[in-house]
């Protein structure tokens, strides 16, 4: 996610703010050259694809950015992508009520050290967007397990009306994208790793992962979040977690809560109600059938 334009709250950068939410993003990075430019890559690799590409229709809530000359052949590309939003969305009961551009950022933004090298996804308006980095396209492989990671934010975002956890969104898309981590699987088993609580792995998985120190320790709090999901699917399956986003995103349900209840999380509600378990029951029996699986 381009969490630096998103956040930006400074007064002056507002405008550049809103404007970069509306994805007018040739207006905002010319709003922010006006102000001495911006410590982000994401802005200028946006503005750059929307002034040089172009846009193509997948479905009628999906499209696709790109310039065409940095693309070999972009009805196949966009064959790809629309296979992966269209297999997610039917999977987990995505019904399209937010439509989604998902835009390929141009070649000439690649370096190792720039941010947004490995995609992000942005909650916009009057649509949600998905930046892919050029690089994908040379490894199909890379190109769909990102799509599939980003687009599954997208899904858990809208569909639970942004009240899914850190862990939980992240469980889902590194599950989405088929992740596995048989060397995490293998530290939790054995107690070479602590299997965090809710409150501790969502604080793990919000770390700065630019800090060396603790990469380990946010690596395994992925790991450990896409356990959780991947033992939520094998025991109730992925209708099941597509109605707890849903659940989640009942504002109905929310408001309508006893004040006792209040002091719960939402995902924690949302389980009880439609899992009849709390959120650290479903921690202690994922941890549980990790530590099984070794058996």
């Amino acid at each position: 996610m381009s969490y630096l334009l998103v956040q930006l709250d400074a007064p002056l950068w507002r405008a550049v703010r809103e404007l970069y939410l509306k994805d007018l993003v040739v207006e905002a990075l010319h709003e922010a050259e006006l102000l001495g430019g911006l410590d982000s890559n994401d802005l200028y690799a946006e503005a750059e694809v929307r002034t040089k590409g172009r846009q193509w229709k997948l479905r009628p809530w999906l499209t696709l950015e790109a310039i065409e000359s940095e693309v070999h052949d972009f009805h196949s590309l966009g064959q790809l992508v629309a296979a992966q939003c269209d297999d997610l969305s039917k999977r987990f009961g995505w019904d399209h009520r937010e439509s989604t551009l998902i835009a390929m950022l141009p070649q000439d933004v690649e370096a190792p050290w720039m941010p947004g090298r490995w995609g992000y996804f942005v909650d916009k308006d009057p649509y949600d967007k998905i930046c892919l980095p050029h690089h994908l396209l040379a490894n199909p492989g890379e190109l769909v397990r990102t799509t599939r990671h980003e687009f599954m934010h997208d899904i858990t975002l809208n569909l639970s009306s942004g009240k899914a956890s850190r862990w939980l969104s992240e469980g889902l898309s590194t599950y989405a994208e088929d992740r596995r981590d048989p060397k995490a699987v293998l530290d939790f088993q054995t107690g070479a790793a602590d299997w965090a609580n809710p409150v501790d792995l969502v604080g793990l998985l919000t770390v700065d992962n630019r800090r060396e120190e603790m990469q380990r320790s946010i690596h395994l709090a992925y790991a450990q979040s896409n356990l959780i999901v991947r033992y939520l699917v094998s025991q109730y399956g992925e209708t099941e977690l597509g109605s707890l986003l849903q659940t989640l995103g009942d504002e109905s349900f929310f408001g309508s809560l006893q004040t006792e209840l209040m002091s719960r999380s939402h995902v924690d509600t949302a389980l009880r109600k439609q899992l009849h378990l709390s959120e650290m029951e479903l921690f202690e029996k994922a941890h549980e059938w990790v530590r099984a699986q070794a058996r």
